[in-house]
């Protein structure tokens, strides 16, 4: 099994000057816990979690707009590629203790040298560890 065929395609991203705000608003709307950052060029600059957001604003909610993400942000995030195997994606995620990964492909002519395709999170391999075993995960 690969990486590019467990991971979640196309995730939702935000840029790095964007409010804190903005990135839990984003969070809580689709029910996701990590957003890739992208800069202003679109290449991956780094990566927010929730927990990123609520340690950076704490009690003080006002905080989350006059923050930005980049302030907040793992800047330089471990990403994965495409190809990798299952094995190298659980060996990554644990050893970093990572709760997800941005998934990278090499660019084509044009494009930049490595573009974000997908983001691989630590409920995309329970889902696949279930799905081997014969059972299917349901939201």
């Amino acid at each position: 099994m690969f990486v590019e065929d467990l991971m979640t395609p196309s995730p939702h991203t935000i840029r790095q000057e964007a409010a804190l705000a903005l990135a839990a608003d984003l969070m809580a709307r689709h029910r996701i816990h990590h957003l890739p950052v992208l800069d202003e060029a679109n290449r991956l600059s780094g990566m927010i979690s929730d927990r990123d957001v609520r340690s950076a604003i704490g009690f003080d909610r006002t905080l989350g707009e006059k923050l930005t993400v980049s302030e907040a942000m793992t800047p330089d995030p471990v990403t994965i590629d495409a190809q990798a195997t299952l094995e190298d994606a659980l060996s990554v995620l644990s050893s970093g203790r990572f709760g997800a990964l941005p998934v990278m492909r090499q660019g084509t002519v044009g494009a930049p040298s490595q573009e974000l395709v997908g983001i691989l999170t630590t409920l995309d391999l329970l889902r696949a560890l279930i799905a081997y075993g014969g059972r299917e995960v349901t939201e």
